[in-house]
């Protein structure tokens, strides 16, 4: 499954706006702290 233009444009945007709240974080340990609020463990994730 795809993202739209705006779905990705969204999720890029919280990333940076994650980014700029949490300088000292990487990408993988923002997308960990979004996984785990959204209660998301990774045997839930799917890669395509």
């Amino acid at each position: 499954m795809c993202r739209s233009i705006n779905a990705q444009g969204e999720f890029w945007m919280k990333i940076g706006m994650l980014a700029v709240a949490h300088p000292t974080l990487s990408y993988n340990e923002l997308l960990k702290m979004q996984l785990d609020e959204a209660d998301v463990g990774s045997n839930q994730i799917r890669v395509a």
